[in-house]
């Protein structure tokens, strides 16, 4: 789905969602029971939570306010962190950029969607609920008085808030103040550092084999070793990562049998499994080197008839070799034409052998196969490789020519090598066609088992016993924990940014001035008649201007350049996810 689609459904669903809203909202009358809306705005507002905190609070006072004492020295220590880090990222994104340097607002269907929003509008919850639960109990623990405790949706963007009575906190104490403003973060660096207390326990992080991902259709391994099974010893020798695993198997060479013990995960049992090493299909200037031809179908000859009968345009080339197929009545010759140039790195040196595969079925006795290599510029050369009687050749047997007998670096030194196949029957005979593969094997042929694999960290923790043979990246309670853990975190820092609206505007504004110096205090709440009074001599209090003074500017200062760092991150951002397209801010996560 391209971005502008995506954008598309999100805005049909955006719509959907504010008027069944609304509609419901007004429907219902919930206007009665505290719930504001507005065209894309929510409100809901509760005074039943208030006591529920206030027990909280008085449950364990001493331990909370040093908890919240604590929180304060984290406050100032995450606020300069905050303005570090937006400054480096900056420079990063102007450098350098890349996903991990992304800052963009959580936005579903757009920034964040698929399988981690889930694990996203869980974590915002559990955020939302620590946060603002924590700046209510450092409020009521300094006695300054709670007035509702409620939810806030705004188009898109969720929130939770403990609405204080802001002129009562103006009353305390410089060091109560501050506990309340650095509660919220600090809860939430908490529950974040609990949260990664429980990943980091659910897997160990140490190797413990080889996991197989999946195996190469029609490869060594193809339904031997199956998707999840972990290979612990290779011939015996313990494997605990890739990079032991690749030691054991660099000197096997092809066509030898190798014994996998495997640990299958959702029984927890062990078995021995058996392969026969095959042979590399890449090229490379020190490993082996391959003429292969597969009909895109299988093709059965039936009866030795001839040749132009059949659909052998069926026939493929594969790695661009030349091959000729003709049939006479009980005769039939194959001929493979290599193009020795290719295989000019893997020459220089002496052949160890050469490997001829007939990949297919022969039947009926009387057949003769005669195999024949072809030197075109020296013909003493040639090679009669091989002649055998009565022979039935099924899948994957090979005809091993070795250096021992030929010369082989004599015979393949030509341009142009034939490898001539002739089938010679008295008798009627069927020959089904799966694969001709020719193969010339130096001292550096590696083996191959068409296995894709990567490390194993076996689950510990709870993670012996809930989705144990799940991968971290498919294991819902890992990824529920570690979005809660990464988000968390974000939030506890980025919510400590020197300015307005966020945590870290208060405190660094409690820390420089006190309350009235540089911004007014708000009205006391009192009765409706008092209160009227107070809003009145508050507009007054607006018109008189507060002077600028040294920490004023200081104040200003810090704020505007926290809302500089904010605005060209976010802006960056957006800007390098519109050139490449990436849009999901999680996508280094999947």
């Amino acid at each position: 789905m391209d971005i502008y689609t995506q954008l598309l459904w999100t805005l049909i669903i955006f719509v959907i969602f504010w008027v069944c809203l609304n509609g419901i909202v007004r429907l219902f009358k919930l206007q009665k029971k505290g719930i504001e809306v507005g065209p894309i705005t929510l409100i809901a507002k509760t005074q039943k939570l208030n006591s529920f905190i206030n027990r909280i609070a008085r449950k364990f006072p001493r331990f909370w306010k040093v908890f919240f004492y604590i929180g304060i020295i984290f406050g100032y220590i995450g606020l300069g962190f905050v303005m570090y880090y937006l400054t480096v990222n900056l420079i990063q994104l102007i450098i350098n950029p890349q996903v991990t340097n992304v800052v963009a607002p959580l936005i579903p269907g757009v920034t964040v969607y698929g399988q981690p929003l889930l694990y996203v509008l869980i974590a915002i919850g559990v955020i939302a609920v620590s946060h603002e639960f924590a700046h209510g109990i450092a409020a009521r623990l300094d006695k300054v008085k709670l007035k509702s405790v409620g939810i806030m949706v705004l188009a898109v963007f969720f929130a939770a808030f403990v609405e204080i009575d802001e002129h009562s906190i103006t009353k305390r104490k410089k060091l109560g103040r501050l506990s309340v403003f650095a509660a919220g973060s600090f809860a939430n660096f908490v529950v974040g550092f609990f949260s990664f207390l429980v990943i980091s326990s659910m897997y160990s992080n140490v190797a413990a084999g080889v996991k197989v991902a999946y195996s190469v259709a029609d490869g060594p391994s193809y339904g031997i070793l199956q998707p999840n099974d972990v290979i612990i010893e290779v011939n015996g020798t313990k494997i605990s990562s890739g990079t032991d695993f690749d030691d054991q198997i660099t000197n096997i060479k092809p066509l030898q049998k190798v014994n996998f013990t495997l640990l299958d995960l959702e029984p927890n049992t062990y078995r021995n499994e058996l392969v026969r090493t095959g042979f590399n299909p890449s090229y490379t200037s020190t490993g082996l080197s391959r003429c292969r031809f597969a009909p895109e179908e299988n093709i059965t000859i039936t009866e030795g008839v001839n040749a132009s009968d059949l659909n052998l345009d069926k026939i493929a080339e594969v790695d661009n070799q030349l091959m000729n197929f003709s049939s006479v009545s009980n005769l039939l010759n194959l001929t493979f034409h290599l193009n020795m140039s290719q295989y000019s790195g893997i020459l220089s040196g002496d052949i160890d052998k050469i490997m001829i595969n007939i990949s297919g079925k022969l039947n009926n006795i009387g057949n003769n196969i005669s195999i024949y290599l072809i030197n075109h510029t020296d013909y003493s050369n040639n090679l009669n490789l091989i002649i055998e009687d009565n022979i039935s050749r099924v899948n994957y047997q090979y005809i091993n020519i070795s250096s021992n007998n030929y010369n082989l670096s004599q015979v393949m030194n030509d341009s142009i090598i034939s490898c001539v196949i002739f089938i010679n029957n008295t008798n009627n005979f069927n020959l089904s066609l799966n694969e001709f593969s020719f193969y010339i094997v130096t001292e550096d042929t590696i083996g191959w088992y068409g296995i894709y694999s990567y490390n194993y960290y076996p689950a510990a923790g709870l993670g012996q016993y809930i989705y144990r043979s799940l991968e971290p990246s498919d294991n819902p309670l890992f990824q529920t924990f570690f979005y809660i853990w990464l988000l968390s975190w974000g939030v506890a820092i980025m919510n400590l940014l020197p300015t307005a609206p966020f945590d870290g505007g208060r405190l660094i504004t409690d820390l420089i001035s006190e309350p009235g110096e540089v911004f007014p205090i708000p009205p006391e709440e009192n009765g409706d008649e008092e209160e009227d009074k107070d809003k009145e001599k508050q507009k007054k209090n607006k018109k008189e201007k507060i002077p600028w003074t040294w920490k004023k500017i200081l104040i200003w200062g810090f704020r505007i350049f926290a809302i500089f760092l904010l605005v060209a991150n976010i802006a960056l951002s957006i800007y390098w996810m519109l050139m490449t397209g990436n849009y999901n801010i999680f996508e280094f996560l999947l």
